[in-house]
């Protein structure tokens, strides 16, 4: 919960980190795939990157999302739309 902005960041040994990029919102859930990776968060946003290096980000303009799952050919995310 709580606004500001996602932060993606990496780590080759998992002692040491460094931001590789930023997401306009929060970020929920990050998942590896074939595909590369994917991570989603609040406001629809969503960022792809195939070396975890490079991001791009996208926004569905839908509500929030809260996981994210790839098969088939596809990126499936879970929606938390609001009462």
């Amino acid at each position: 919960a709580g606004g500001g902005v996602g932060l993606v960041i990496t780590s080759p040994d998992g002692a040491t980190w460094t931001e590789v990029a930023h997401a306009s919102t929060v970020l929920r859930r990050v998942r590896h795939t074939p595909a590369g990776f994917v991570a989603v968060g609040m406001n629809g946003v969503a960022l792809v990157s195939a070396d975890g290096r490079s991001w791009t980000e996208s926004n569905a303009g839908l509500g929030q999302f809260w996981d994210v799952a790839f098969g088939a050919g596809r990126f499936v995310v879970s929606e938390h739309a609001g009462s």
